[in-house]
């Protein structure tokens, strides 16, 4: 069936609230339901894009100079064959390990997963309150992220070992907050990594949002 559509996207930035708007125009429109629903996936898909670059902003990639620096936990993970993600974000109060790892593990997005997870019945369910009494020595446990390497400014976490499933938090002397991945280079790997790149600048910045919620 023939149609004719012509769309105008933009995304105005409000500046006095800081809301990121999608406006779509759409003139001479002839089509079916099918194509209706194609026009409205891709409203949504960019509508989805521009709010996590919006929630992400501050969030930069820093896999290079953490990984061409020695003697950090997470170099114990680099290996060939190994993916490895490393982002982060300016904090300027002073933050020891272990309140990044309880603020990031009581975020909005983390509480979603550790439900999700829960319900899934994987790893250890913890409450807010457990997490925020952890000191994350290690061996403890949130889900399924275990605790295998501590220092007062890192922890690192194994969730599952055979695809070489790392997480990695760190405070720098400089004032950056820094959430690593690392997993196993493979066909799914490679299929996931779009998603988990994106997933893991909206973790960072749920924790950092949480940390500023506190400071403030």
């Amino acid at each position: 069936r023939e149609f004719a559509l012509h769309l105008c996207v933009s995304y105005p930035h409000d500046p006095r609230t800081g809301v990121v708007h999608l406006q779509v125009n759409q003139s001479v429109c002839r089509m079916g339901l099918v194509t209706k629903l194609l026009v409205t996936g891709a409203g949504g898909s960019m509508a989805g894009a521009a709010a996590a670059w919006y929630y992400t902003k501050q969030i930069t990639d820093c896999t290079a100079s953490v990984m061409q620096k020695s003697g950090t936990l997470f170099h114990t993970v680099q290996k060939p064959g190994v993916h490895t993600d490393v982002w982060q974000v300016p904090f300027k109060p002073e933050l020891t390990a272990t309140e990044l790892s309880r603020a990031f593990w009581t975020s909005d997005v983390m509480r979603l997963e550790r439900k999700i997870l829960a319900a899934a019945n994987v790893g250890k369910t913890r409450t807010d309150e457990e997490i925020r009494s952890m000191n994350f020595t290690v061996g403890e446990q949130v889900g399924p992220f275990v605790v295998v390497a501590k220092t007062d400014s890192e922890v690192l976490y194994c969730w599952h070992e055979k695809i070489g499933g790392y997480s990695w938090l760190a405070v720098t002397e400089d004032g950056m907050l820094q959430f690593g991945s690392a997993l196993n280079q493979s066909p799914i790997v490679s299929v996931c990594l779009p998603p988990h790149l994106i997933y893991a600048r909206i973790c960072l910045a749920s924790a950092h949002k949480r940390l500023l919620a506190h400071v403030n």
